[in-house]
């Protein structure tokens, strides 16, 4: 500092020098108002007040209140609803679960910074169970379909109902558990118009309205197999076989004794079965159906009713002495395995026909007792169903069927 006064000029050399600071180190949620200064800070920072010879530090760390929400929830009359807020692990400003009339709440959290924050207030609306809407299908097949729904707030479950178009009753499709709002729907028939309903549930007794109707149509069946024939008939087992059905996935046989009501059932990947465990000397019917692709599958209806009537006992034996013969795999590329047993040496000759009838192979076999296993080369083969022939010297034959591929 300087004065002038006429021709003299005095200079003021000062340093003030500070002869105290302090320094404070806070946290703080969301702001801070600094009782030095009484500045209101919003963002963290080292900040200075100089008082004469006193110097204040602040370090301030400004932490984030945390963000709170509450929501809306939908409670059918007499119904328990529960709250839902966010994050975890806060309280409510009612009871929870509510079950009182419709009000307004609010959700409050704290942290593990010690911040506390409120949400803004949010509703429970308490009505009756409304009616259902946005009714749709999807995965449409020919015997299957999946039906979709709009979510309808507070409901607890959903009741699906269905007929064919005209039909006087309705069949009960089951429930859904919300907050799921689609149900598959299987064994409907073919290329056929039905009509669905949906209704919802606040409680056990307390059903909403049946939502309107939404009609839809089936997709065509697949085509039921033909020419049904039955081979290989012994004692107690005989071999099934049909005509390929294309685009097949698998089939689905079912055989019993002529005039019983229950029926056995299995299944085949290729167009033949063998079924075992019959009684000799009796009489069965069996047919099939197609399951086809793609997916949603369908079946195809069940064919004409075949039957046969399987041998009868041996009267030197009470078990007829059974000659098996196998083939693996069906369908096959390459080679084909066959497995056959003779119960007495004696010659034999495997035979591979198409189904026009005209002989593609032939293997002469020696003389053979037991249990044997032999390998054919099918790769020159052209893709199809053909016939494989076991005979034996005295006339024994059995035959069967399997697909070639490429």
């Amino acid at each position: 500092y300087s004065s002038v006064s006429g021709c003299h000029t005095e200079i003021l050399i000062l340093t003030i020098n500070i002869t105290s600071s302090n320094t404070s180190i806070i946290s703080s949620c969301g702001s801070y108002t600094w009782p030095v200064n009484n500045i209101v800070y919003t963002q963290s920072g080292t900040y200075v007040n100089t008082a004469g010879c006193q110097q204040e530090v602040l370090q301030l760390n400004i932490i984030p209140w945390p963000v709170v929400q509450a929501q809306d929830v939908y409670a059918c009359q007499g119904t328990a609803v529960n709250l839902s807020g966010t994050p975890l692990g806060g309280v409510f400003s009612v009871n929870n679960p509510y079950t009182g009339p419709s009000t307004s709440y609010t959700y409050t959290f704290t942290d593990s910074n010690g911040c506390t924050a409120t949400s803004l207030p949010a509703n429970i609306i308490v009505q009756n169970a409304l009616p259902v809407t946005g009714l749709f299908v999807s995965n449409v097949g020919a015997n299957s379909v999946t039906i979709n729904w709009a979510s309808v707030q507070g409901l607890l479950w959903y009741e699906v109902r269905y007929r064919p178009i005209g039909a006087g009753l309705w069949t009960g499709g089951g429930t859904q558990g919300a907050p799921t709002t689609f149900k598959n729907l299987v064994d409907l028939d073919a290329a056929t118009d039905y009509e669905i309903e949906v209704r919802g549930f606040c409680s056990a007794g307390t059903p909403g309205p049946w939502s309107s109707t939404f009609v839809f149509t089936t997709g065509a069946s697949c085509p039921s197999p033909q020419n049904l024939n039955v081979i290989n008939v012994l004692a107690h087992q005989a071999t099934l076989t049909w005509s390929a059905v294309s685009d097949v996935l698998y089939y689905q046989v079912r055989y019993r004794i002529e005039g019983d009501n229950s029926w056995s059932s299995g299944t085949s990947n290729t167009n033949s079965k063998v079924i075992v465990s019959l009684q000799a000397n009796t009489t069965y019917e069996w047919q099939l159906r197609a399951v086809c692709l793609p997916s949603p599958y369908s079946n195809s209806t069940w064919s004409m009713i075949g039957d046969f009537s399987t041998n009868a006992l041996k009267e030197s034996s009470s078990f007829e002495q059974e000659e098996p013969f196998n083939i693996f795999p069906n369908p096959a590329s390459q080679i084909l395995h066959v497995q056959f047993n003779s119960c007495v040496k004696e010659d034999a000759h495997i035979a591979v026909f198409d189904l026009s009838g005209r002989k593609m192979k032939q293997i002469i076999l020696g003389p053979h007792e037991g249990s044997q296993q032999i390998d054919i080369d099918i790769s020159d083969l052209v893709q199809g169903t053909y016939l494989i022939q076991w005979k034996t010297a005295n006339s024994k034959s059995q035959q069967l069927y399997f697909n070639k591929v490429q």
